[in-house]
C-alpha cells in the first residue's frame, strides 16, 4: 500500500497473466485504490524459440528484469504507453522473470506480453484473404497509442499495418480498410491500390453495427474530413520542431497551423481539410 514497494506485502496472490486495468478502482480488497506498488516473480519459459518484442502498457511505472537483468526501465508517472523490448528467448529455457509496477494516481494499467511476430500474423491474414470474397482491414490506432497526457511518437500506423494492407491486397484485390483513429495517419504506402477506405475515428461502443451499415450501403457516409491528412509527416508545419527539448516545443510556423500552412506553402496534402466522398452523386 505504497507506490515504492517498502514494507510487508498487503496481499500475496497468484496471477495467471500480467493483463490488468484497474481503471480508477482497488485491484483488490485492502488496496488502496491509489498510492500502490506491485512485484511479479515467476519463470518465463518459451514453447518454441523466437525473436520478438515484449510489449509492456503501464499506467503510471513499471520496469521488468529477465534472468536479473534490467531489459525495461520506464519508472514515472504517466498516462498509459505502449512501449517494446527485441526479446531472444530460446525454447524450452526457464528465465527469471521480474516485474514492477507503481500506481500513483488515477488510472491504474499493467500488462506484459508478447504475440506471434508480426509477419506470422501476416501469413495467417493473407491466407485467409486468398479464400474470401471480400476483406475488410480494421486498423489504425487506440488510446495505447494517441490520448491525453503524451503526444504520438510517431505519425505513422503501428504494429506492421501497413505491410500487413499491402500483403492482403496483393492476395485479394477487394479489400476495404476501416480506420480507427483520431488523428491523420500517412496512407501513401497502399492509399493508390485500395478500391475503398473508410476513416471511421473512434465510433464508440456501437461501431460494428454503424459501419456495417456504411460498407453494406444501408448508410450513405456523407461525412467531411474536420483535420488535413499530409502525405507524410516531413510535410508538416511543426516538422522539424516537434518534439523539442528540455519541455520546450518551437511553434514556429506562427497562425500557419493546418490548413493554412498547406494552402500558404502549396503542399501537396493527402486529403483536404472537408474532404469526403459518398454512395451517390447530387
Amino acid at each position: 500500500n505504497n507506490t515504492d514497494l517498502k514494507g510487508a506485502p498487503a496481499l500475496l496472490r497468484l496471477d495467471k497473466q500480467i493483463n490488468f486495468d484497474w481503471q480508477n478502482g482497488s485491484p483488490a480488497p485492502g488496496i488502496n485504490a491509489d498510492n500502490f506498488s506491485v512485484r511479479w516473480t515467476g519463470k518465463l519459459v518459451p514453447t518454441a524459440a523466437r525473436e520478438t518484442d515484449l510489449t509492456i502498457i503501464s499506467d503510471d511505472g513499471l520496469r521488468v528484469w529477465l534472468d536479473g537483468n534490467l531489459i525495461f526501465d520506464n519508472w514515472k508517472d504517466q498516462g498509459p504507453e505502449v512501449k517494446q523490448v527485441p526479446l531472444k528467448v530460446e525454447a524450452g529455457r526457464q528465465y527469471d522473470l521480474k516485474v514492477e509496477y507503481y500506481e500513483n494516481k488515477g488510472g491504474a494499467v499493467a500488462k506484459l506480453g508478447w504475440t506471434e511476430t508480426p509477419m506470422e500474423l501476416i501469413d495467417k491474414a493473407v491466407a485467409v484473404a486468398k479464400k474470401s470474397d471480400v476483406v475488410i482491414i480494421f486498423g489504425g490506432l487506440s488510446n495505447k497509442y494517441e490520448s491525453e497526457c503524451f503526444d504520438r511518437p510517431t505519425m505513422d500506423l503501428p504494429d506492421n499495418q501497413n505491410t500487413l494492407i499491402e500483403k492482403v491486397y496483393e492476395a485479394n484485390k477487394n479489400t476495404i480498410v476501416v480506420l480507427n483513429t483520431g488523428s491523420p495517419v500517412p496512407m501513401s504506402k497502399w492509399i493508390d491500390k485500395i478500391p475503398a477506405v473508410v476513416e471511421a475515428w473512434y465510433p464508440g461502443e456501437d461501431a460494428g453495427n454503424a459501419m456495417a451499415d456504411v460498407l453494406l450501403g444501408n448508410y450513405n457516409p456523407g461525412g467531411k474530413l474536420p483535420t488535413t491528412f499530409p502525405v507524410k509527416w516531413e510535410d508538416c508545419p511543426a516538422y522539424g520542431n516537434f518534439p523539442g527539448g528540455n519541455g520546450q516545443v518551437n511553434y514556429s510556423e506562427g497562425i500557419f497551423v493546418g490548413y493554412r500552412y498547406f494552402d500558404t506553402k502549396n503542399v501537396k496534402v493527402l486529403f483536404p481539410f472537408g474532404h469526403g466522398l459518398s454512395y451517390t452523386t447530387f
